[in-house]
């Protein structure tokens, strides 16, 4: 029996000999002693009560909704040039996908004016911003290139490819050439192979980029907030080693 409860009515899944999917209501909480219980009413009729020892810890899984999004996202600006301008725009839905070749995917929506570039041009750029750029960064995410000009925005650059502008003051800069395109209900997920990447002494540690001197945005959704990276907390492929028996 599986059980996502909370006050009010809201969906569970447990199952009967025919597998009922069923909507519940809390309807009491009472206690017997130390013992705590909570009474719930199933559509049906049945009753099911749950109890647990006062100071126990019980773990309650509610189910939100299908359409989450992963936390977090990175921020960056994707560069493109549209009817030959630069154009840029912030993206959140970015992913390595593929380790050789370097390949990166962008979840870019159909209506978007980079979209229309990068199926120009077959190229594009990726652009991590430091937290301190917060404010210019936004403002890519909510003009259109469609209306306003945004090749004045950034001071930028081209690397291999003539037609991914790179922004200068990025901490790391991607350039990329298209492969692939995949065509979802509302999106397009384009696939870039990475053919070079740029940064600058001040964001490397031993000649990798260092994620705290980068300071890099990070974004939250669907309460559309920014963020920044905390602490350090382990070093990957190596920290669980410990629990291997």
């Amino acid at each position: 029996m599986t059980l996502a409860l909370t006050g009010g009515y809201s969906a569970v899944q447990f199952r009967y000999p025919a597998e009922l999917s069923l909507t519940v209501r809390k309807i009491a909480n009472f206690c017997i002693g130390n013992l705590i219980c909570a009474q719930y009413r199933f559509m049906d009729g049945h009753y099911l009560t749950v109890a647990h020892w006062e100071g126990d810890t019980i773990m309650k899984k509610i189910n939100i909704e299908a359409n989450t999004y992963v936390y977090p996202n990175p921020v960056t600006l994707v560069g493109t040039e549209v009817e030959g301008r630069a154009n840029f725009m912030a993206l959140g839905w970015v992913s390595r996908v593929n380790a050789k070749p370097p390949l990166i995917g962008i979840g870019v929506n159909r209506v978007h004016y980079t979209a229309k570039g990068i199926q120009e041009t077959k190229t594009f750029s990726i652009n991590y911003p430091t937290a301190d750029m917060v404010e210019v960064v936004d403002y890519c995410g909510i003009v259109s290139g469609k209306k306003v000009d945004k090749s004045d925005v950034f001071e930028f650059f081209y690397g291999y490819l003539k037609t991914a502008p790179m922004i200068t003051e990025c901490s790391l800069c991607m350039e990329c050439k298209l492969i692939d395109t995949v065509e979802l209900p509302t999106n397009y997920f384009f696939i870039g192979e990475i053919v070079a990447s740029y940064t600058e002494e001040k964001y490397l540690t031993d000649g990798k980029p260092d994620i705290k001197k980068m300071n890099p945005l990070l974004l939250t959704m669907p309460d559309n907030s920014y963020w920044t990276v905390g602490e350090f907390a382990g070093k990957a492929w190596s920290i669980g080693k410990k629990l291997k028996k």
